[in-house]
């Protein structure tokens, strides 16, 4: 009988296996962790039985992980304001925009689920910024804090490296849109004024799973980028007020890439879904916990 205590979601495992009376092990320290380099590499075990016939057991990878801390538990402050947890690295993990001016994405009890995440749209109103409608946002990457408010997603650096091919995220969520539908319009530098829009706020998810090309970490913000093939992406609108719905996001292939690998994977949620746009609504707020990536 044997069983696996993963260290590295991907690529190491520790076997835990037992030997009959008399057995050993003829290329293998019990208790070592087996490293592959890819999904398609196959380690080896040979084991020799009391009465000298061997055995070989091969072992490979199921390429089926999970994002880490995808339960949405583990917080931590950076500086002067809370974030969620990188784990298990800078650009390996969960992300938000939350920085010295902005808090939007914060952790809230779930029970009897432990915590989850909630995103809430705000309007930043202080001594640098004026009237600038922002997004809570939860997403897989990272942020870089910058002052380039034309052009807000050059902070986000959408995607972690990833090898699998999901067919799906599915996601527990609740949204409630705020009252009042506005946009900033910028009057001069960081001032900006409120102006009233029609219609409703709405929250978003949108997932990707892209091929990197470029050098060094992916540096990717959603929009159009030359070493950036979106190889299948699916998106999911919250409209209107709703409770607790586990929600299912297929992922709709590309077919014009079916040769290229899934070097990344993307997810991306907002309480505004055009937050980026300074579009929203004050007090919009989402509502997440226990994402599942289905195979």
């Amino acid at each position: 009988a044997s069983t696996a205590e993963i260290f590295n979601p991907q690529l190491q495992i520790k076997p835990i296996i037992t030997l009959s009376e008399g057995a050993e092990f003829v290329d293998y320290n019990g208790g070592e962790i087996l490293e592959f380099g890819s999904f398609s590499e196959t380690a080896t075990i040979t084991i020799e039985a009391g009465n000298g016939s061997t055995r070989q057991w091969k072992i490979r990878l199921i390429n089926k992980p999970q994002l880490p801390n995808s339960g949405f538990e583990l917080w931590k402050t950076d500086g002067l304001y809370p974030t969620i947890s990188e784990t298990p690295g800078v650009g390996l993990g969960w992300a938000t925009a939350n920085n010295s001016f902005v808090k939007g994405t914060l952790s809230t009890s779930n029970p009897p689920n432990g915590n989850a995440a909630e995103m809430t749209t705000d309007i930043v109103d202080n001594f640098l910024i004026k009237n600038l409608i922002t997004s809570g946002t939860l997403y897989v990457g990272q942020f870089k804090l910058s002052l380039d408010m034309d052009n807000p997603r050059s902070m986000t650096k959408f995607g972690i490296p990833f090898e699998a091919s999901p067919t799906a995220v599915k996601i527990d969520a609740k949204y409630r849109p705020g009252n009042s539908l506005q946009r900033s319009v910028n009057v001069s530098g960081m001032k900006y004024r409120l102006e009233n829009v029609a219609g409703e706020d709405k929250g978003q998810i949108w997932i990707e799973l892209v091929n990197w090309s470029g050098s060094g970490n992916i540096d990717y913000s959603g929009e159009a980028n030359a070493n950036i093939k979106v190889l299948a992406r699916g998106e999911y609108n919250f409209i209107g007020a709703s409770g607790w719905n586990r929600i299912t996001i297929p992922f709709i292939k590309n077919s014009s890439y079916d040769l290229y690998p899934v070097t990344h994977i993307v997810i991306v949620i907002a309480s505004s879904a055009e937050g980026h746009l300074f579009l929203g609504a004050k007090e919009s707020v989402l509502t997440v916990d226990n994402i599942e990536l289905v195979y």
